[in-house]
């Protein structure tokens, strides 16, 4: 589904010195198509020599690439697994990438759980928001605060994840009311491909008026920059 994760992932691992095997669309191009599970695949695949497997998974499954992992571990198969985004839940490399971008502007109150966030977007279905506010509740943070859809909401496991970590969260409905709150803003787009089909079919004619409309509300618009507290610079980070 995403040509800048493969490459990506096929660039890094041939520049690390190993041999990338690609296997695109297995349902289609793989013993999986004849009813081979995900799991006998890569178990084949392990014990054929392969050291480690990035998986991309969409499907009925909540946690494919943990379930392999598990799989590995019980039954003591030397095979790292990378999980590069399932369905609209999890992305850990890409929450791994945003944070360490964080960590690279903000480096001590990044650590010590000084900052405040505000996430910006569909905050329902964007599974890089999902693990990315997993991966702040390990550092903690002042405030999170959340823009988005009146409709829209965490999962209830990203929930417990920041209560857990005792961080504070609220929801505003627009990135203007948001501008004075955060030191970092996590923009995402309006993820329609998690959306139930009717709804894709529905909304297919309006969609360029959808997309300006989700802009304005919930880009970073010119008004929201002249919003934001100072005058931004080249030095400022966000």
């Amino acid at each position: 589904e995403s040509t800048r994760t493969r490459e990506l992932f096929r660039v890094a691992g041939e520049r690390l010195g190993g041999i990338v095997h690609e296997v695109i669309d297995p349902q289609y191009s793989s013993s999986i198509r004849k009813g081979e599970t995900l799991e006998a695949t890569v178990r084949t695949l392990a014990l054929a020599g392969h050291d480690a497997f990035v998986i991309r998974y969409r499907g009925p499954k909540e946690k494919a690439a943990q379930d392999i992992a598990d799989m590995c571990e019980d039954e003591n198969i030397p095979a790292s697994i990378i999980c590069a985004g399932e369905n609209n839940t999890r992305h850990p490399v890409q929450a791994l990438c945003d944070l360490y971008t964080v960590f690279h502007f903000f480096r001590d109150r990044f650590l010590y759980g000084e900052l405040s966030y505000v996430i910006i977007g569909d905050i329902s279905n964007s599974r890089t928001i999902h693990d990315f506010l997993y991966g702040i509740a390990l550092f903690g943070a002042r405030h999170v605060v959340l823009v988005g859809k009146k409709q829209d909401n965490l999962p209830l496991w990203v929930e417990e994840r920041l209560r857990a970590s005792k961080i504070p969260f609220s929801k505003v409905p627009s990135t203007l009311h948001a501008a004075f709150m955060g030191d970092v803003f996590y923009f995402t787009r309006y993820q329609i491909e998690y959306r139930a089909l009717l709804q894709r079919v529905l909304m297919r004619p309006f969609q360029k008026r959808q997309k300006m409309r989700y802009a304005e509300q919930f880009g970073a618009s010119e008004d929201f920059r002249k919003a934001l507290p100072g005058k931004p610079d080249e030095e400022d980070p966000r």
